[in-house]
């Protein structure tokens, strides 16, 4: 890896990284899913000496703070480089003829707007970025604009539609990781969790909202409760503590890029229930996967996983393997690899500007 570091650095030649827009308003340490994986990415180009920094306009600029993720520390007192700064600081220093802008996804329809000439795509959700540019003809296109060197994703899936939406621009393909030394099976409960209940229609709360009510109507029915938590603002630790002990994570999301909160799930011995749509589909054992709207099957399965959990040992056992794919090494060697790949793209457009 150090050999990948050391080639990066000389490929960048002092060209800093700015990650615009992709911190939203959660406290620091409830930075979870792509703003945390954002964080990661940061923190992994500082490792190869390359200055990276993510811009914040909410909240105060953090120089210091506990941080919650993976191989970096969490515990209070504990400090990191500054990885956060505010939107002044990147509109005071940005040296847009050299510098590398990587924005969202979802804010590709507005990258003329946004300073910096050397521009990359994070599509952490390809359904939100194609969204975003609407149906109206745009000119100049986005796709084809010479700002943007690269997309980046996070799900090979993700990655072939924004291959297809525009074969001219390089479409990358970069990991996220889970930590196993944090998510981990400890001693299960009767415990059932999800995420928010409170989202819009890509996260798909209602049908989570549904299944989780029938399935505790008929639990306690049945005199045999269930335990349920949502896991919307839990800090990273405490999101790490249900998963341990949860049976079930009840994950029916329809548009995702590659999530995270799946992969901590199957590292911790959760089994994960999900609609049969890429990339769940690509990841979740299809014992585990429903139609779209087949709520019956989901409440009758979590019913029979937390009344019968050895019978649903080769599932749990088939999500620890793959989640084990999903590390911090692999997740650095791609990010290497991928701003390799864009340092050359640049060269090639203008190898003057190092």
């Amino acid at each position: 890896m150090e050999a990948l570091r050391a080639e990066l650095q000389r490929a960048l030649g002092g060209r800093r990284v700015w990650f615009y827009g992709m911190l939203g308003r959660s406290r620091l340490d409830q930075i979870r899913g792509g703003q945390r994986v954002v964080l990661e990415h940061c923190a992994i180009l500082r490792n190869a000496g390359i200055e990276a920094t993510a811009v914040r306009s909410q909240g105060r600029a953090a120089r210091r703070f506990p941080f919650l993720g993976d191989g970096l520390p969490d515990r209070p007192g504990d400090e990191i480089r500054p990885l956060i700064a505010l939107q002044r600081d990147f509109e005071g220093n940005i040296r847009s003829d050299r510098d590398f802008v990587v924005i969202p996804g979802r804010n590709i329809a507005s990258i003329h707007q946004i300073p910096g000439e050397q521009k990359v795509a994070f599509s952490q959700a390809i359904s939100t970025t194609m969204r975003s540019l609407g149906l109206e003809r745009r000119d100049p296109d986005p796709w084809k604009s010479d700002q943007l060197l690269a997309v980046m994703c996070v799900s090979r899936g993700n990655a072939a539609i924004a291959q297809l939406a525009e074969p001219a621009c390089p479409v990358i393909v970069v990991k996220n990781s889970v930590d196993s030394s944090r998510f981990r099976p400890v001693e299960k409960r009767r415990l059932v969790v999800s995420g928010g209940l409170d989202g819009g229609c890509e996260k798909n709360a209602a049908d989570t909202a549904s299944a989780v009510q029938t399935l505790l109507t008929r639990a306690k029915r049945a005199g045999r409760p269930i335990d349920f938590v949502t896991l919307e603002n839990m800090t990273h630790s405490q999101v790490a503590a249900a998963l341990s002990e949860a049976r079930v994570l009840v994950f029916l999301s329809m548009h995702e890029g590659f999530p995270l909160l799946m992969l901590e799930a199957m590292a911790s011995g959760t089994l994960v229930f999900a609609y049969r749509r890429s990339p769940m589909s690509d990841a979740v054992p299809d014992r585990c996967l429903f139609d779209f709207g087949d709520l019956q099957g989901v409440v009758e399965a979590v019913e029979h996983a937390v009344e019968h959990p050895e019978e649903w040992e080769p599932e749990m056992e088939a999500g620890r393997r793959l989640a084990a794919e999903y590390g911090p090494e692999e997740q650095e060697r791609s990010v290497l690899e991928a701003w390799l790949t864009i340092a050359g793209r640049a060269a090639e457009r203008s190898p003057d500007t190092r």
